[in-house]
Parts: structure tokens; C-alpha cells; sequence
């Protein structure tokens, strides 16, 4: 519920993005749109892995559906094999209930026949019948009777031994069918169970992707408004700063060989050259380097030699060659605190401890140092640290 709240709430901000996130033109700088092009670049990222992930589930969910179709059909048929098993049981059950039967039957005759020898004596009785023949043909004919009953004992015994192996043959196979069927359906059934919770967990987890999709997504579109709102208000400023460079350049007469002046402000500090606004001061890939830096002023893009002039009043503190990557540069304290520096100078035209005022000339712009091309960098420090010089301007 609370996800929905933000999604909600992140929509109905993208409708009024252009009016809440446009700033105003001292903050609509370099470092805001890098940091909001870098939240956008990671959201995206997030975003995409989201996908990747959300993919990934519907297989694993795709997956898992399949094997519980394939499993629901293994129980089907083995619940038919099951039915047709318990016939066959029912079939083996018959069988022994006939075969205890004849087992009976036979127990009974051969209980007879020992109990008839032992009341006649047994093996006696049987030399008397030979011994009573009448004639040697008679004799034969006992002796053939004899073995022939003997032979019957025989055979009656002979089965009873077969019928009670079969018997027990036949039991210790119901037994395993029966055991082997219900460990079968057990297996079955309990692969089912875990596939039914490994579905729910999935889809669980596919709601949460859904979720933080929707939720990336919407903040995503949220930066992609607010870079446009940036990028429109830096445009609007470039024309304004360019309007005033070409409405002064009817002064410029004292203002140097490239006869343009420098653009006043309503801030503390004066536009310290004419030209064109061509960097921001934050984060950024540096163009030399090719690394990820932080850009510690803004840059005014115009022709070599393009005048120079001090932002406020003060005492230069620095004025020469820089080793560090500004060339030649120029750094002037104005007291509270505030410092500013200028970089890349073709010409200086100021020296250590000299004292300056506002609108002083001072150098020409210049490609000295780590530079790519004609332009002034220009950064304000406060207190010691540097500020983005758009908020003082």
C-alpha cells in the first residue's frame, strides 16, 4: 500500500514537474543537471536490472508451470495405474483365497491318512495287504495299488508345498505393488506441494518487481522532466547573457581588441568577461582527462585575448604561471571570505599585492594550461571552499 502511496505520488508529480522542479536561473547551473543526469543514469541502471530480474522470474515462473503440468499428469495416470493395480489386488486375493482353499482340503486328506496309519499301525497295515494276496497276479496288483497311493501322498504333498509357496509369493507381491503405489503418489504429491509453493513465492516476488518497476520507472520519468526543465532554463540564461553582451558591445571601444565588454549583474560579483556560457561548475567528464571530476567554476567561451575584468573590487593575491593545469592565472581576495580566480589567461596585466577595482581589466582570455580551446575559467571561493559562481553572479 505504502508503494502504491509513492507511485501515486510520483505520477502526479511528473504532471507538475515543469512548474515545481524548473529553477530559477541562479540555480539552474551545470552541477544541478550533472547530479540530475546522474540520478536519471542510475535509476535507469536500477531500472533496467529490475527488468532483467522481473525476465528472469516470469521464466522461473514459466518453469515451474510446466513441471506442475507435468506432474499433475504423472498423478493423473498413476492413480489410473493405481485403479487397475487394486484390480490386479483384488485378482491376487481371489487367487489366495482358492488357494487356501485347496491348502485346506489337502490338509484335511493328509490329516485322514495319518490318523487311518496310526490307528492301523502305520507301515504294518501295508505288508498285511501284500502278504493277504490271494495269488502272485493278486500280489502285483497290491504292490501296484500300494504305489499308487503312495504316488497320490506324494503328489498331494508336492502341491500343498507349491500352493503354500505360491501363497506366499503372491502375498509378498501385493504387499510390494501396494507399498510401491503409495510411495509413488507420496513422491507425486509432495512434488506438487513444493512446486505450489515455489509458484506462490514466485508470483509473490513478481509483485514486488512489478512494484519497484513501477516505482523506478516513475522516478525515472520524474528526472527525465526534470533535466528538460533544467536544460530549458540554462538555455534561457545563455540567451539573456547573450543578449547583454551584444546590447553593451557599443562600449566596448575601451574594453580591448576584441570589442565586446564584459556583462553586468545583479549579484556580488560582476560577469568578469563577455562571451559565451559554455560549462558549469559541477561534477563531470572532464575533456582532456576523460575521468570523472569536479568542475570548480564556470567557463565563458570568446576569442584569444577577449578582455578580462576583476568581479569585485580587491587585492590580487596570485598573478602567473600555474603548474597545476590553470596556466596562466590570476586570483584576487575581495575580504569575507570571498576569493575568485581566473584561469587559462593568454595576458596578465596585474601583479602580486596589487590592488584592483570592479570592472578592472586585468588580463585576456587565452588556452594556456589544461585548456581546449579560447575561454575564461572563472571560480569563486567562500570561506575556502569553491562555490558555484552562477549563485553570485
Amino acid at each position: 500500500m505504502k508503494r502504491k502511496i509513492v507511485i501515486g505520488f510520483l505520477t502526479g508529480a511528473l504532471a507538475i514537474s515543469s512548474i515545481i522542479v524548473a529553477p530559477s536561473v541562479e540555480t539552474a547551473n551545470a552541477q544541478s543537471i550533472n547530479d540530475v543526469r546522474e540520478k536519471k543514469k542510475q535509476t535507469q541502471k536500477e531500472l533496467s536490472n529490475v527488468r532483467e530480474q522481473k525476465k528472469k522470474a516470469k521464466n522461473e515462473v514459466s518453469q515451474i508451470d510446466s513441471q506442475m503440468t507435468e506432474t499433475t499428469n504423472k498423478i493423473v495416470k498413476k492413480e489410473d495405474e493405481v485403479v487397475k493395480n487394486r484390480k490386479e489386488i483384488e485378482r491376487l486375493e481371489e487367487e489366495i483365497k482358492e488357494a487356501e482353499i485347496r491348502i485346506a482340503e489337502r490338509d484335511a486328506v493328509l490329516k485322514e491318512r495319518v490318523r487311518s496309519m496310526h490307528v492301523n499301525g502305520g507301515a504294518v497295515n501295508y505288508l498285511e495287504v501284500l502278504l493277504g494276496s490271494q495269488s502272485f497276479g493278486d500280489f502285483l496288483d497290491r504292490v501296484l495299488a500300494l504305489n499308487v497311493i503312495a504316488e497320490q501322498d506324494r503328489t498331494i504333498i508336492e502341491e500343498q508345498k507349491a500352493d503354500k509357496m505360491a501363497l506366499e509369493e503372491n502375498k509378498a507381491e501385493v504387499e510390494k505393488l501396494v507399498k510401491q503405489i503409495e510411495e509413488e503418489l507420496a513422491n507425486l504429491e509432495k512434488l506438487k506441494d513444493d512446486l505450489i509453493t515455489q509458484m506462490a513465492e514466485k508470483e509473490k516476488l513478481l509483485e514486488e518487481i512489478a512494484e519497484e518497476e513501477e516505482v523506478l520507472d516513475a522516478e525515472f520519468k520524474g528526472y527525465v522532466a526534470e533535466e528538460k526543465a533544467l536544460e530549458q532554463q540554462l538555455r534561457a540564461a545563455q540567451a539573456r547573457a547573450d543578449a547583454a553582451a551584444k546590447a553593451n558591445s557599443s562600449g566596448s571601444s575601451s574594453s580591448g581588441s576584441t570589442g565586446v565588454s564584459y556583462r553586468k549583474s545583479s549579484g556580488m560579483f560582476l560577469w568578469p568577461a563577455a562571451g559565451r556560457f559554455s560549462s558549469g561548475y559541477g561534477w563531470r567528464i572532464h575533456p582532456i582527462y576523460k575521468t570523472r571530476k569536479l568542475h570548480k567554476g564556470i567557463d565563458i567561451a570568446n576569442a584569444a585575448g577577449t578582455p578580462i575584468r576583476a568581479a569585485a573590487a580587491g587585492k590580487v593575491t596570485a598573478a602567473g604561471w600555474h603548474s597545476g593545469g590553470y596556466g596562466n592565472y590570476i586570483k584576487i581576495d575581495h575580504g569575507n571570505g570571498y576569493v575568485t580566480l581566473y584561469a587559462h589567461l593568454s595576458s596578465i596585466s596585474v601583479r602580486k599585492g596589487q590592488s584592483v577595482s570592479a570592472g578592472q581589466h586585468i588580463g585576456g582570455m587565452g588556452t594556456t594550461g589544461s585548456s581546449t580551446g579560447n575561454h575564461l575559467h572563472f571560480e569563486v571561493h567562500k570561506g575556502g571552499s569553491t562555490v558555484d559562481p552562477l549563485n553570485h553572479l
